[in-house]
């Protein structure tokens, strides 16, 4: 399977400029735990998470009206082509100690998978390959 298969195409965004209140109330209208952080110009610039809100502001003690996303953002965005498959995905994942993946289609962002999303098709995979596997060995052997 590969990983364009199982990605979000909704991308929710929000501007750098924006404080840490408006970005939680996002998060909470859309039920999402992460959204991707643009500049002025619209491009994908960082991603902030609520990972982030409670480690880089409320641990910290920081007022989230006030606080800019661009201070407490992430701004690596770690990618991977839609052609590459769900293990390959949660490779990089593993190593980078993220997430969430952005997912490229023709080098441009054009979804998100979250680990969750991730792990749930991953054990469909496994499922349906032992599976065919049995199938296989069945008929093979009677």
């Amino acid at each position: 399977m590969k990983i364009k298969e199982i990605m979000a195409t909704r991308i929710l965004t929000v501007p750098e400029e924006s404080t840490v209140q408006e970005a939680a109330s996002l998060m909470s209208e859309y039920a999402v735990s992460s959204l991707v952080v643009t500049n002025v110009l619209g491009s994908y610039v960082g991603i902030i998470t609520e990972r982030d809100l409670a480690r880089r502001v409320v641990a910290l003690g920081r007022p989230a009206a006030s606080t800019a996303i661009r201070d407490v953002m992430s701004t690596t965005l770690y990618t991977i082509d839609g052609e590459a498959n769900l293990t390959d995905a949660a490779k990089i994942m593993e190593e980078k100690n993220i997430r969430r993946l952005l997912i490229t289609i023709r080098g441009k962002i054009k979804g998100i998978v979250s680990n969750r999303q991730l792990l749930k098709n991953i054990r469909y995979e496994l499922a349906e390959n032992l599976l065919s596997a049995g199938k296989e060995y069945i008929r093979d052997t009677y």
